[in-house]
Parts: C-alpha cells; structure tokens; sequence
C-alpha cells in the first residue's frame, strides 16, 4: 500500500485508527531483565550461584534477593497476564489529539512542537529530564553502561519474539509537547506492522505537516535543548 493515496478518514468522533501500545510491554520486559540480569550477576559473581548465602549475606543480600526476587517473580506474572490479554493497550489517533489508554494521556496536536526518531530508545510515555551529551558520556565512563548493557540485551532477546528482526533498534517515534511534562507519545517502529507505519506516516503528513524521512534522528536521549522542529 501507498501511504500517499492511503485517505485516514474520521468517524463522526475525529477518531482515525489505533495502534498496539508496543512499548508498553517492550520497556516493562526491558526493565524486568536488567533487574534479573543484575541479580544474576552479583549472584554468581560474589556467591557461585548461592542465592541462600546471599540473602544472608547482611542486609543488603538480603535486600537483593527478598524485594528483588518479588519483583523479578510479580513483573513475570504481570506481563504474562497481559501477553494472554485479549484487549492490550492502545495509542488512538483523532483529528485534533493522540490518546494512550495506558496513562490516559491526552496530547493535544496543537502541543505537539517537537518530534524525533530514535535508534536505540525505549522510553513508553516518561520520558528523563534533558541531559547534556557530556553528562550521558560521563554517566557511562562512570558505570552506567554496566546498567545499560542488560537493559539492550533484553531489547535484542525481545526483538526474537516480537519484531521484524532480531536488532537492538527500535526506532522510536518520539512526539513532545510544548509544555514538556515529561509524558510523551511513542511508537517502536520496528516492532509496528508495516500497515500501522504507513498509517502513522499519513497522520503526521496530514495533521502535523511533517513525515518519518524529514523527521530529525537521533540515537537515544533526548537533545539537552528544545528544538521546534514539527510546526502545525
């Protein structure tokens, strides 16, 4: 199909379509497997793979394997609930605003000045304060790639199951408002059929004068400054 002569006609409610909410799940499976895989690694690093000696390793073992354990144990439950879901979470698109049932966020077109297309990010509806690019560097120099590097390793083990290809990308379409709330509308391209694309593509072409070929690209966070680059 040809985005050019697809026509995204409203109901008599301005509602044009919906999508599945892919990085609802996506940033919950990616969080669950950096909690394990941190878990994992102190485990067997420090104790051999003695999880007993480590829950009574002080309090801080203790820590680790009770509350961690509960919450490695409670995600795994919850995501598996919502995999079997018949009803999963949606971003409806009307004529004048975006909707995302997850949060009830409502995004007025009118607030939306800002729009990206990230490589590696993952963000779902909060998005972090803006950061300078030397204190993203320094964060990593510091250690926070080892956070990191179990967060896109579960990127890539999601990709396996749900994806058109195995890849750290996701390609995220990013759209802010104007008033930066830290809550933002996202989709994960990569994961999105390729109908669902070529109707988001005719919805920004449409309603905000833009498309994903113009759209600024960047790779993961956020740029430090606003930067107006959607204009309605």
């Amino acid at each position: 199909m040809d985005d050019k002569n697809l026509e995204l006609i409203p109901d008599k409610d301005g509602f044009l379509f919906e999508i599945e909410d892919y990085n609802y799940l996506l940033m919950k499976f990616c969080l669950w497997f950096m909690v394990f895989g941190g878990i994992m690694f102190v485990l067997f690093y420090y104790k051999n793979g003695d999880i007993l000696a480590l829950r009574n390793d002080g309090h801080r073992g203790y820590i680790i394997v009770t509350i961690g354990g509960i919450y490695i144990v409670f995600e795994a439950i919850k995501m598996l609930i919502y995999l079997k879901k018949k009803e999963k979470e949606k971003i409806k698109f009307y004529t004048d605003y975006i909707y995302r049932t997850n949060n009830n966020l409502k995004v007025p077109l009118v607030n939306i000045e800002e729009g990206y297309i990230a490589k590696y990010n993952t963000f779902s509806n909060k998005i972090p304060w803006r950061i300078s690019t030397f204190v993203t560097i320094l964060a990593f120099i510091l250690g926070a790639a080892i956070v990191a590097i179990p967060f896109f390793i579960g990127r890539f083990i999601y990709s396996i199951f749900k994806g058109k290809k195995y890849t750290l990308e996701t390609n995220n379409l990013i759209l802010l408002q104007n008033n930066y709330n830290r809550y933002c509308i996202s989709v994960a391209l990569n994961i999105a059929t390729k109908e669902e694309i070529e109707k988001l593509n005719q919805y920004l072409n449409q309603y905000l004068h833009t498309d994903m070929n113009n759209m600024e690209k960047i790779l993961y966070k956020i740029p430090e400054f606003k930067r107006k680059n959607i204009i309605i």
